[in-house]
């Protein structure tokens, strides 16, 4: 987990009726995650109440970053408290399993966490701890399913032994290499983080956001100037156990 989110408001309403809304325009309606999530719940627990929900998108779409699977995992976590379902927490998992494969780590609030299965079942593990992480985004749009197909397994190190603890030396993505070859300008973000000052430089999901992760506040201070300076997504943050906010563009 990291300081960055979306803001979503709740509005309950006498219809039973699910609408959606965001500050983007395409994502309103029954397409959204959201949308799809509540839909469910209201079909499935008939509250007696309906829901507005607007979402003010700050975290890039298709980037990686599970913007929308937080967003639904928060859903059904509010909806579950204001429209009084008394749903009990494995229930809520088994919901939220049924719509991605990491809705579940951010349904759990765990800070750091272990994902098996397909990424539904969660475990937490001791906290990763860092205070000056830089996202950069360079505007490309990589879905989820489009960044597991450039997968390729014979590539990939075994890194088994690390999965329980994170540390800086230990982080890495086994969905890198393959988005590398077919996006140049992943491969060029990575390499220029790592000319700023970088201690590690990963991608971050399926991308195409990239994360320098620095010991120096101020390298982090001027390698997000230079990335604002070619007009890419910068957000300077830290994980949830710290204090600094994000501070994008």
């Amino acid at each position: 987990m990291v300081n960055l989110a979306d803001t979503i408001t709740f509005q309950l309403t006498e219809k039973p009726n699910v609408n959606v809304l965001t500050n983007i325009g395409y994502l309103d309606g029954e397409n959204n995650i959201v949308h799809k999530v509540a839909s469910f719940m209201m079909n499935k627990f008939k509250p007696h109440y309906g829901i507005d929900i607007y979402i003010d998108k700050h975290i890039p779409i298709a980037a990686g970053l599970g913007g929308g699977s937080s967003n639904a995992a928060y859903t059904i976590l509010t909806l579950n408290d204001i429209w009084e379902l008394e749903i009990e927490d494995v229930e809520l998992h088994t919901i939220a399993a049924m719509f991605g494969s990491d809705l579940n780590f951010f349904l759990s609030r765990y800070k750091s966490a272990l994902g098996t299965g397909r990424g539904e079942r969660i475990e937490e593990i001791p906290e990763f701890k860092w205070d000056n992480i830089l996202l950069v985004n360079p505007g490309t749009q990589i879905s989820a399913k489009e960044g597991y197909s450039l997968f390729c397994e014979s590539e990939q190190p075994d890194n088994s032994k690390s999965l329980n603890r994170l540390s800086l030396k230990s982080l890495c993505n086994d969905l890198e290499p393959g988005v590398r070859k077919e996006y140049v300008e992943v491969d060029t973000l990575l390499k220029d983080l790592d000319k700023c000052g970088s201690a590690k430089s990963i991608m971050s999901g399926s991308g195409a956001t990239c994360i320098g992760f620095f010991e120096d506040e101020k390298l982090m201070h001027e390698a997000a100037e230079r990335f604002r300076a070619s007009n890419y997504w910068v957000c300077e943050t830290s994980t949830i156990n710290g204090d600094k906010q994000c501070i994008q563009e």
